[in-house]
């Protein structure tokens, strides 16, 4: 005998209908974080190989400064995770430097009471950019973890409504007949199949995507000592070796 659906959806009461509801919105819910999620993963990778070999070539050229930085605020950059944190370093770097260059001193130095140097200034930026950064990968991914923790109790509840209807209908026909249960029981093994079926897809989401935020995050730290790496030649160039 086949299960007719649309039979089964008219004889569930209030209560089974809104667990139905909740679990239909948790799975759209799912389908559009992932979705928004893939597409923000894939544009910052994208952005992010093309800004790593268009700012390479400026390297070459020796335009650390203004041409560099203005490379990291072009628009088909602004998806490019690479390009936010080489901004906030760079930035940080030019603005210390010229008013070291108006203080008359072309080499900033540590400050009186132990202040951080230039490069640990720099690497203080980077590692605060690199936090909020990391923050707009994850936005959304809490709500897939909860959807998968949450969804298979919120189907257990509409099989425990399910269970009780079937017992109900016993009650009423005073006979435990399989046309009395059946509609009962049939409502509970649905709502428990549907919990599993929404909250295994986000758990699997979720875990795909923090694995994505782990290497982002692993991008971003290799980065910030490259590029500081970089700075640090070019002081030490520009001013004869000495170190910052």
């Amino acid at each position: 005998m086949e299960v007719n659906i649309y039979e089964l959806w008219q004889q569930m009461g209030s209560v089974a209908k809104g667990v139905m509801y909740v679990l239909f919105f948790m799975s759209i819910w799912s389908i559009w974080v992932a979705i928004d999620k893939y597409l923000l993963f894939s544009r910052a990778k994208k952005q992010s190989i093309k800004f790593a070999e268009a700012f390479t070539q400026e390297l070459d050229k020796h335009s650390v400064q203004k041409q560099a930085l203005d490379l990291t605020r072009e628009k088909r950059f602004r998806r490019s995770h690479v390009a936010k944190i080489t901004n906030a370093g760079l930035q940080e770097y030019i603005r210390i430097r010229d008013l070291a260059v108006k203080a008359g001193n072309p080499v900033p130095e540590a400050s009186e009471g132990g202040a951080m140097t230039l490069f640990e200034r720099i690497q203080h930026v980077m590692e605060r950019s690199a936090i909020m950064i990391v923050s707009d990968f994850k936005k959304g991914l809490s709500g897939l973890a909860t959807i998968g923790a949450t969804a298979p109790f919120v189907g257990l509840f509409g099989t425990v409504i399910g269970i009780i209807n079937a017992f109900q209908a016993i009650k009423d026909k005073g006979a435990a007949a399989l046309g009395a249960v059946s509609g009962g029981i049939a409502e509970a093994l649905i709502a428990t199949a549907l919990g599993l079926f929404v909250a295994i897809p986000a758990v699997w989401l979720y875990n795909y995507f923090s694995t994505k935020v782990e290497r982002i995050q692993n991008e971003l730290s290799n980065v910030s000592s490259d590029l500081l790496d970089y700075l640090l030649g070019v002081q030490e160039a520009q001013h004869g070796g000495k170190r910052i």
